[in-house]
């Protein structure tokens, strides 16, 4: 069980970096919530993650978008991930990725909504350093995302979404589902 202060703390770091978190005590919760969340802003087409499917995969909640290629995906407006990690020291979500199409989701559209099981949440990188080695050792890719897309211009004025989501909002579930 993770402590309620590394959660917090983990909260308040997302935060802090331009994400949103929102905290729920269930997946059906978060489901919920999704669901409203594409409705009011009006979201036609949803990429989501490979480690979804089995959740959303054809349940017709979402306007899921089937892609192939990165042709496909970039008519999505919003990609739903699951992060297999949250960093509390930083606020930063760790997302284990299979192949080059699995991480579309939670880099290509202007919105990501991610998914986080609370007690995934450790104090620090260090605490996942055997994790990461054994799945890069495996050829396999990590994304470390703290925050929306930030990026400079050549005036050091800060854009946001440039190169990647505009918009990252976490949904903290407590009661986990898996």
């Amino acid at each position: 069980m993770v402590s309620e202060n590394i959660v917090r703390e983990f909260a308040a770091k997302a935060v802090a970096l331009g994400a949103r978190v929102e905290r729920l005590a269930t997946f059906k919760d978060a489901e919920k919530y999704l669901a409203d969340f594409i409705r009011k802003n009006e979201i036609k087409n949803v990429l989501i993650g490979k480690k979804l499917e089995p959740y959303f995969g054809g349940s017709g909640k979402f306007p899921i978008l089937e892609f192939q290629n990165l042709a496909d995906a970039e008519k999505a407006e919003a990609g739903i991930i699951f992060a297999d990690y949250g960093i509390s020291e930083t606020g930063t979500v760790a997302q284990f990725y299979q192949d080059d199409l699995d991480k579309l989701p939670g880099v290509l559209p202007g919105i990501c909504l991610c998914l986080l099981e609370s007690k995934r949440i450790v104090p620090d990188a260090e605490a996942i350093a055997g994790d990461l080695s054994r799945h890069l050792g495996q050829g396999r890719q990590v994304a470390l995302i703290s925050g929306p897309s930030r990026t400079a211009d050549i005036e050091c004025e800060l854009q946001i979404g440039v190169h990647g989501p505009a918009e990252f909002l976490i949904l903290l579930i407590d009661e986990g589902f898996r």
